[in-house]
């Protein structure tokens, strides 16, 4: 199962996200880096475990004020080599061609983004392989999205995020219930959790379900694992 570091990005710094309630983040405090400059932060991360792949979610971009390109750009130029998955609230398929295009990179498919099928449906036709539909949930644990989403399998790509905004950053744990219902729908399709991982048990818990990765935020930042335990873990 693949571990993914989260890199929350708002007003060109890292910040600690807490229930998906944006307008509240506040910059990343860290055991791994002593600034919340995204670089600084990715030097960390990699300094403590060579992660292959980065979730970077524009904050920005998301709630329609500003963007963060500049930077981003820069951590992909600075960390050659490296997946990144970016989530920017894409939901024109020119935004999200130029950006895979460009960077060779996979573009994140937010259901809260979204205001019908048509943007999914064509950008898996032209770029199936980097493209990854993330099914959102708010705080109230409500669908964030076209309900059709959920219930058009068809457009699916072959990895899905099941996010649960009301476990981020909330040492809750990770959404069993959805997870397991999203797993006997998806059969042929490679699910990731995001929202509330805090430990290994709860690591131990999504592989034994057969999750191939787990999207990881706060636990990286606050000390729940170590270095040893996370290369442990991953080498089984």
């Amino acid at each position: 199962m693949e571990l993914i570091p989260v890199i929350d990005i708002l007003d060109n710094r890292i910040v600690h996200a807490h229930l998906g309630l944006r307008k509240s983040y506040r910059p990343l405090v860290s055991r791994l880096s002593s600034t919340s400059n995204p670089i600084d932060v990715v030097h960390g991360l990699l300094s403590f475990y060579p992660f292959r792949t980065f979730y970077i979610a524009d904050i920005n971009s998301i709630l329609k004020k500003g963007n963060n390109n500049a930077i981003i750009k820069k951590i992909i130029q600075t960390f050659e080599g490296k997946k990144f998955w970016l989530d920017n609230g894409a939901c024109y398929v020119n935004q999200a061609v130029s950006w895979i295009r460009d960077f060779n990179q996979s573009i994140v498919v937010g259901s809260e983004s979204q205001k019908n099928l048509k943007f999914l449906s064509s950008l898996k036709k032209i770029f199936f392989n980097n493209v990854i539909l993330s099914l959102d949930f708010d705080s109230k644990n409500k669908f964030m999205g076209p309900k059709k989403i959920l219930k058009t399998h068809s457009i699916w790509p072959e990895k899905i995020i099941l996010m649960t905004l009301s476990r981020v950053g909330s040492d809750k744990g990770p959404d069993l219930e959805k997870i397991r219902d999203l797993m006997k729908i998806s059969d042929k399709n490679k699910v990731y959790a995001a929202g509330g991982i805090r430990s290994l048990r709860d690591l131990n818990i999504l592989r034994d379900l057969n999750v191939s990765g787990s999207l990881l935020a706060t636990a990286l930042h606050n000390g729940n694992f170590t270095s040893r335990a996370i290369k442990d873990f991953s080498s089984k």
